[in-house]
């Protein structure tokens, strides 16, 4: 009998009443069962294919929050159910039927409620059998107590009375106006039986409902009361769903352009397939992606950067903290720069193409000291640098970048200490100074970033490029982050501001809140005029964090752009504030941003109309499932590499005969000997003897400062050496 049936597990359900008369339009003269499967737990939904043209697609795109699963090889065997007809108990009619099914003891068993449609002849008889049977049930009791007597004519009239407000009387009114209704206004009546399954199930039904007629196994079915659409609709009820669906009702869409964002889930949890469109040059005005690990910040981030590169010259670049993104340059022929990985020879400090060097400078000192992490002592470091920088970008556009280093530790000691015999005696902020510098240091004295050659952005850039920071510490990063977007800052300064219509750069930084979360943090008095300016240069910045606090509330503002995946539960109602809905109450939205699945979003966009952007209301989308770089069909190119060697190094003093006393001095008085680079001491020895120690670990043509110490380790004599085999010091 089932064999014609598609079966279905009902796996969610909206959190607000569904519309059950829009069901049953759907399902139409079909034929249809609802199963509530004990042992499972879960309510299966079976649809006559045979009968009916409605589809499970038809029913979750109608019932917004219902969704579907298709149940292959699923049957249902009705041979061992008692077939009943019957209407629910008066004290059960303020609960959905069926409702503490799942609360119950029973192991097992099933209960199909099966809705048969009825044909308008079958409607109109159906009627005339209810009007039937409730005069009858007068005439029945009137006839029975026919008498002369007065008091048998009292009780006569006290049994009419009692039916006419029994459960009985009541239901079988309430049924006949039901299908009245169905018979004027849509047509849609149905023949409504419960196949019951095990003896505890039969119990359960019998002692809630008011049993109309019953069949054994094996039987035929009996005689259904008819029911209009009205009293079957409490008949339509789901239980044991898998998960709950949030509907959050939602403006249509209004999106036109060249960028696709997703796809648009109606009302929050409907897939249309519709696609959702934005204008290249929308990415102009700011784009935030948040959302939980897993929700699909990247996946998105990667569709829409994959799109810009085959419908523009854009140049791309991408800053990650993860290796993410390393198929993505392979796929798309992008530059891919392993940071810290002593391959790749980069000078940060080069001010790139016809950039202004002051400007450069000075944007280099401010992130430079956000990146730091030198809380109140921020603004005396960024003044240090400024003094240092000063003197150095005025002799030349590419500085040393070990020199420069050392001109910053210069200017730290020039305002922050005191000179002493044996070196420098720093005050509190001189120490806090330069403990907050020391990844700087070790960045600097890498081999790659220590010299003043290497890769230029603006070559760099002409491909793509994506930096992978996934062997930099995470003490590192922030100061890697403010490196590189001085350097993409400092290429955006030499556009015409005739950007607006054009997408010429669009930067991708992964977990921003490295430079952008903290409030009090000149990078962020600086971001939000650049956001602001970066429209009319044509430059894109797209900014990916977890949770939507991470980034600064100004710089979520100015981003027109913004799509929030999964929060945490604790920061949903803050970003629900941020989204506009017309129809949609702010909890709700705040509810619904907690239970989002991964690649689902709210979207707040702004729609290309000729020369204008207009607002739009926030949707929900299905976010695009990027999958292109996973197969990374092309090759990341190479970028030049260098091999560091180091060598084990003899140091030779060698004394330049004179008449000086100061010469004799110091040969007579010198003890040890030290090698000291960017500051620090990377290796010394002792002399014995009039020997010389051998020193270990030095990068071959690299600069060294040497230093001749006394017994008491003062430094009597410093100069400058390239590292070799033999290093020669010459004692003027």
């Amino acid at each position: 009998m089932y064999e014609n049936y598609d079966f279905f597990q009902v796996v969610s359900v909206p959190d607000k009443p569904f519309d059950k008369g829009m069901l049953l339009e759907i399902m139409g003269a079909g034929r249809f069962i609802i199963i509530y499967d004990v042992a499972r737990r879960a309510t299966l939904f079976g649809i006559d294919h045979a009968s009916s043209a409605a589809t499970a697609q038809q029913v979750e795109s109608a019932l917004p929050g219902v969704s579907l699963e298709r149940l292959e090889g699923e049957r249902f065997d009705d041979s061992k159910c008692t077939a009943l007809s019957l209407y629910r108990r008066l004290e059960a009619s303020d609960n959905p039927i069926l409702s503490d099914l799942f609360d119950l003891q029973i192991g097992s068993g099933r209960i199909a409620v099966e809705f048969v449609s009825m044909r308008m002849d079958e409607a109109r008889a159906g009627k005339a059998y209810l009007e039937g049977v409730l005069s009858k049930r007068e005439a029945g009791h009137t006839s029975s107590f026919l008498s002369g007597a007065i008091n048998k004519r009292a009780n006569m009239a006290i049994h009419t009375e009692n039916f006419r407000n029994s459960e009985e009387q009541l239901f079988l009114t309430e049924t006949l106006e039901s299908l009245n209704a169905s018979i004027l206004k849509n047509g849609i009546a149905y023949n409504v039986y419960f196949l019951v399954e095990g003896s505890s199930l039969e119990r359960y039904v019998n002692s809630r409902f008011l049993v109309f007629s019953r069949r054994g196994p094996g039987s035929q079915r009996p005689r259904a009361l008819p029911f209009g659409a009205n009293t079957v609709k409490s008949f339509l009820n789901v239980y044991g769903a898998r998960s709950i669906s949030h509907v959050v009702f939602t403006a249509d869409v209004s999106s036109s352009g060249n960028i696709v964002v997703g796809t648009q889930m109606r009302d929050s949890v409907f897939d249309t397939r519709e696609g959702v469109m934005i204008d290249i040059t929308s990415l102009n005005l700011g784009t935030l992606i948040t959302g939980l690990p897993g929700s699909g910040k990247t996946s998105e981030a990667m569709a829409l950067l994959s799109q810009v590169s085959r419908s523009s010259n854009t140049m791309v670049c991408v800053i990650s903290p993860t290796d993410e993104w390393n198929a993505f340059a392979a796929s798309h022929g992008y530059k891919h720069i392993i940071l810290c990985d002593g391959r790749t020879p980069i000078n940060f400090f080069r001010c790139p193409g016809p950039a202004s060097a002051e400007k450069f400078y000075e944007d280099l000192a401010m992130v430079l000291s956000s990146a730091s992490n030198a809380g109140p002592y921020r603004n005396p470091m960024e003044k240090c640098m400024l003094n240092a920088f000063r003197k150095e970008y005025s002799e030349t556009r590419e500085p040393d970048p070990v020199a420069l280093y050392e001109a910053i530790a210069k200017s730290i000691a020039g305002f922050h200490a005191r000179s002493t015999p044996t070196g420098y005696k720093y005050t509190k902020h001189g120490e806090n100074i330069r403990s907050a510098l020391e990844n700087l240091r070790a960045i600097i004295a890498r081999p790659e970033y220590s010299g003043k050659g290497g890769l230029r952005f603006e070559e760099l850039l002409s491909t793509g490029a994506v930096f992978d920071m996934s062997r930099v510490s995470n003490s590192s990063k922030p100061y890697f982050y403010a490196l590189i977007l001085s350097q993409l800052y400092s290429i955006a300064s030499t556009f015409n501001t005739n950007g607006d219509d054009e997408l010429r750069l669009l930067i991708c930084m992964e977990e921003s809140q490295i430079m952008f979360r903290d409030k009090d943090s000149p990078v962020i008095q600086d971001i939000r005029a650049r956001i602001q300016d970066f429209r009319k240069l044509g430059v894109g910045l797209m900014l990916l964090a977890h949770n939507v606090t991470d980034i600064e509330t100004t710089v979520r503002r100015l981003c027109q752009t913004k799509l929030y995946l999964k929060q945490a539960p604790d920061v949903a109602p803050i970003a629900a504030k941020e989204l506009v809905f017309t129809y949609a109450k702010e909890e709700d939205v705040a509810q619904r941003l907690k239970h989002l699945d991964s690649r689902v979003g709210a979207l707040s966009y702004v729609e290309k109309m000729g020369s204008e952007k207009l607002a739009r209301d926030t949707v929900f989308i299905r976010t695009n499932d990027y999958r292109e770089g996973a197969a990374a069909p092309a090759q990341a190119q190479e970028t030049e590499a260098i091999k560091p060697i180091y060598i084990n190094a003899t140091i030779a003093i060698e004394a330049v005969l004179s008449e000086s006393e100061q010469q004799r001095e110091i040969i007579l008085s010198m003890r040890k000997i030290r090698v000291l680079f960017l500051g620090e001491v990377v290796a010394e020895g002792d002399i014995a003897h009039g020997a010389f120690p051998e020193i270990s670990g030095l990068l071959k043509g690299r600069e060294y400062l040497i230093e001749v110490l006394d017994k008491r380790s003062r430094a009597i004599y410093s100069t400058r050496a390239i590292a070799d085999h033999v290093i020669r010091v010459n004692i003027n």
